[in-house]
């Protein structure tokens, strides 16, 4: 794949990115994608979730700062999105620190509007169902294969799982990729 054309296509469309995301890296995030050639939204109200879905290109959820309110927020818009095939990422930040967080990633996961989940080793495992501590947000050591905790989970949900540390996996389309740092991508199998 050539990363050139696929930066000039989103340089030359301009997409719109929603982000519910947290308050810690909504900063972070608008300028990311605005250094990318997007445009960045915001919106966590219920009352516009839908709409400001509707006119985008993608969806990214983050449940890094959780209310009740923004997981029915998160829902309206991921099936609004599902409902226009757009691409949904959810950033499962810090599953497995609470029983909250783990029901809310559950019930947006189980939805079916979810394309990608992604998530540190400890909050990924957790949410496989593994025997995983977690710290907050910092992923804790797991004993686990990574890359198979990513290909089942992503079998399981027919979704992509992205596991990000040291050695990122990648899993989806039963194809299993590795990406060590500095990156240099690895295919493990089909």
């Amino acid at each position: 794949m050539q990363v050139y054309p696929l930066l000039n296509e989103i340089r030359t469309r301009q997409p719109l990115v929603h982000h519910m995301t947290n308050w810690v890296s909504i900063f972070n995030c608008a300028q990311a994608v605005k250094s990318l050639g997007a445009s960045p939204v915001m919106a966590h109200a219920p009352q516009e979730a839908a709409e400001m879905t509707s006119i985008s290109s993608a969806l990214v959820l983050n449940i890094g700062t959780l209310t009740e309110d923004l997981i029915d927020s998160m829902m309206i818009s991921a099936k609004t999105a599902a409902g226009k095939k757009l691409p949904v990422v959810l950033d499962i930040c810090g599953a497995g620190a609470s029983a909250m967080r783990n029901s809310s990633c559950m019930r947006l996961i189980s939805s079916g509007y979810i394309s990608i989940i992604k998530g540190n080793a400890s909050e990924v495992s957790c949410i496989a169902g593994l025997n995983a501590a977690t710290r907050g947000v910092d992923s804790t050591e797991v004993s686990y294969d990574l890359s198979e905790v990513a290909y089942r989970l992503s079998k399981k949900f027919s979704c992509t799982t992205v596991i990000t540390g040291s050695r990122d996996f990648i899993a989806g389309d039963d194809r299993i990729f590795a990406v060590h740092s500095p990156p240099v991508f690895s295919y493990l199998r089909r």
